[in-house]
């Protein structure tokens, strides 16, 4: 429950921030920011509370640096979880919720601290393969559901690489250059997609690719397509 003195965490800017609770009232908290700032917040952004209460009445520069190294340390210690081992023990049950603090305590042992619990929490936000928030619960994903995840990030990655190799690629060319075909295995490919696009425009299927390869290569010129044929 939230109460004055509560360390409580919230996602802003997407990423978790630290706060100390100095006041609740209707659905709102007014509290003290790890940048020392003094906010309002909905109940509703509120991801962790803490069990400790601290105390009110220290000045507000030690509580801010009192907080950043809260956050910091449960930044560092969220990378050191194994969140695949800890999904191995509870994937039996398909798409089953647990309270946080239930498998915080399969992870950590029963004396689970605030910032431990906290971390878990980061953990499962930063990486949801294994495991997703929902509605102050962490749902466990299927093994199906996990397999379809990995060939997802299996394929954007691919897609992100085919795009890094094509924007040198074509910047390349622009400087008078032959790209290697080690560097660039699609070369062949890629050269025959803009080609098309050029033709076709929409109606090529990598047009949206093809666009976007010159926008990040920085030729935007209207011409810079047919230049590099």
């Amino acid at each position: 429950m939230i109460s004055p003195g509560s360390l409580i965490e919230y996602i802003d800017g997407g990423t978790f921030q630290c706060g100390l609770v100095t006041d609740v009232a209707d659905r709102k908290i007014q509290l003290i920011s790890q940048n020392g700032r003094e906010l309002s917040l909905a109940t509703s952004r509120v991801f962790t509370v803490s069990r400790r209460r601290y105390p009110l009445e220290q000045r507000r520069e030690l509580v801010a640096e009192s907080l950043r190294q809260h956050a910091a340390d449960r930044a560092a210690q969220a990378t050191t979880i194994d969140l695949a081992e800890l999904w191995q023990v509870v994937c039996e049950e398909d798409n089953a919720e647990y309270p946080p603090d239930f498998l915080a305590e399969l992870l950590f042992g029963d004396q689970v601290s605030d910032d431990q619990r906290a971390a878990f929490v980061r953990a499962v936000f930063s990486d949801a393969l294994f495991f997703k928030l929902k509605n102050g619960l962490i749902a466990t994903h299927s093994p199906e559901q996990v397999e379809q995840l990995r060939l997802q990030r299996q394929r954007e990655a691919e897609k992100a690489l085919l795009l890094e190799q094509t924007v040198a690629g074509l910047q390349a060319i622009h400087r008078g250059q032959v790209p290697e075909e080690t560097t660039w295995p699609e070369r062949d490919h890629c050269l025959h997609w803009l080609a098309q696009a050029v033709l076709f425009g929409s109606e090529c299927p990598e047009e949206e690719f093809i666009r976007q390869t010159l926008k990040k290569a920085g030729l935007t010129s209207p011409h810079a397509a047919q230049e590099l044929l």
